[in-house]
């Protein structure tokens, strides 16, 4: 998996100045360069500067100094003379970068749509850390890679639409993503959108197929009061936001037996003045012979810092979680390759059977359960939940829980190679027939990368996890989301090659990157 890029290696800049780029700068329209400025910039052609800084340094002792390294020359001529090799070079825009297929051969762009189509090329940007900011510099645009910010010098026009196309990281096809997904090829939508902005009621059809074809963001989104066999997904490697201002409910109305599927959308919460807000919700109500979750994401909330207080946004909200709401009555819920918030029900809400695979289920709030349903039967694989489960039946397999499990019907049902805590402060997990599991009582914080929604190794296996947990699994890969991608299976492989072709007297160290 790539790692993120570090500021040192966005920032990376190395100039050569050649006679052809000296006569695009006389060429240069609406103030081309000076003869005696060009002759002074031949004494350094050929030579190889390593940082934007050198370059400066060195035309600075120019007598044309002045003209050379104001804006209508040095801008342009840090365009032209940027070496392709370069972090820069690689990583930004150029001139020949556009909105309409941006990360064709870029990581990182950003532009306006709107009134007119403009990219923010390599000399208008500098690498920083934005950890804290606002912070002071030069240049139009400030990117921090690593922290997922930027920062403009000026602020943008009212009517100017900002637009960001980046590539992201993560250990696997779980939740919404641009990966390619081929059931969606095929699957002939009635309805499109594109564009961002509000979803209507009269966008998303009861009973057909309704694709997004883009990543932009969308919101509010309207609620659907007459489902009957209703598809919302995204188009395949696309990942729109659906950004919700209020509870979205999802009801059948009168009708009976119907089927809601979401795939490919990553939805959460328009963020809180306050945390104690309450947070959003997408209800399902009605009643329903099926509703399948897959490839999404449900925001689950920002982490609680040691002060108690949730992480905010970059507008100042509160990141509460996103929950998922049963009210109405589900035959079969099946929620696969996705990452969610809270599952819960509420009043009369029934489901019959749930089916859970190769997910991530998080709740940051420990007075919340990460799944409360103690109705029906819960199937569980190769899964990792972060908080407390309670159910009335269960069939586990391959499943990772940190929080305790409180299963009603210990009589019926399965918690086969999985791992849950045996006890935590007095409180003792429920669990039908444990079978090759591993039951702990430790702290489990450092068994992952990171626990922090939008993080590269989000629910990712450190490598402090126990060996019962990293190889637990039936088939001797690792317990949890992960377990399908059988790494610990594969680092076996890559062991024998290496002692099969290593030369003779090499000691070889293996370190895990990300």
């Amino acid at each position: 998996m790539a790692a993120a890029i570090p500021c040192r290696l966005l920032g990376h800049a190395t100039y050569l100045i050649s006679e052809a780029i000296i006569q695009q700068l006389l060429a240069l329209q609406p103030t081309p360069i000076s003869i005696t400025a060009a002759i002074e910039l031949r004494k350094i052609v050929g030579l190889v500067f390593k940082n934007e800084s050198s370059l400066i340094n060195i035309i600075s002792t120019f007598p044309t100094s002045a003209e050379i390294l104001g804006p209508d020359i040095l801008l342009p001529l840090l365009s032209f003379a940027l070496m392709s090799d370069c972090g820069k070079a690689v990583l930004l825009p150029d001139a020949q970068t556009v909105l309409s297929n941006p990360l064709d051969s870029n990581s990182i762009v950003v532009g306006f749509e709107a009134p007119d189509n403009t990219v923010f090329t390599t000399e208008k940007i500098t690498a920083a850390n934005l950890n804290s900011w606002p912070i002071a510099f030069v240049r139009e645009l400030a990117i921090d890679p690593e922290n997922g910010r930027f920062m403009f010098h000026d602020a943008p026009d009212e009517g100017q639409g900002i637009y960001i196309a980046y590539h992201y990281g993560f250990s696997g096809s779980i939740g919404a993503g641009t990966y390619e997904r081929n059931w969606i090829i095929d699957s002939g939508p009635g309805l499109r959108k594109t564009g961002g902005g509000e979803i209507l009621a009269a966008d998303l059809d009861n009973n057909g197929i309704t694709q997004i074809d883009d990543s932009k963001t969308y919101g509010p989104i309207a609620s659907k009061l007459a489902i009957v066999n209703l598809v919302i997904q995204s188009d395949s490697d696309q990942r729109p936001y659906l950004c919700l201002e209020s509870n979205w409910t999802l009801s059948t109305g009168a009708k009976l037996n119907s089927q809601l599927t979401l795939d490919g959308l990553w939805i959460g919460g328009s963020g809180a003045d306050s945390q104690t807000d309450a947070p959003k919700e997408i209800v399902i109500s009605g009643d329903y012979e099926c509703v399948i979750i897959r490839n999404c994401s449900f925001d689950p909330g920002g982490p609680f810092d040691a002060a108690g207080i949730i992480e905010k946004n970059a507008a100042g909200k509160f990141l509460l979680p996103l929950i998922l709401t049963i009210g109405g009555r589900v035959e079969n819920l099946c929620i696969e390759s996705s990452i969610l918030g809270p599952v819960r029900i509420q009043n009369d809400g029934y489901v019959e059977e749930i089916y859970i695979s190769d997910s991530i289920i998080q709740s940051v709030d420990p007075a919340v359960k990460a799944i409360d349903i103690e109705t029906g039967r819960i199937h569980i694989d190769r899964s990792t939940i972060f908080g407390e489960v309670a159910v009335h039946r269960l069939e586990a397999s391959e499943a990772l829980i940190t929080g305790l499990v409180n299963v009603t019907d210990t009589q019926n049902g399965c918690f086969r190679f999985s791992a849950a805590p045996r006890e935590i402060d007095s409180f003792k997990s429920r669990l039908p027939h444990p079978y090759e599991s591993y039951l702990f009582s430790e702290d489990t914080n450092h068994w992952f990368t990171s626990r922090r929604f939008g993080d590269p190794g989000f629910a990712q296996l450190s490598d402090t996890a126990p060996t019962n947990i990293a190889r637990g699994a039936e088939n001797g890969s690792e317990m949890g989301a992960f377990s399908n991608l059988l790494n610990p299976i594969k680092f076996d492989g890559l062991k024998n090659k290496i002692d099969e072709y290593m030369p003779f007297g090499l000691i070889p160290i293996f370190i895990n990157k990300t």
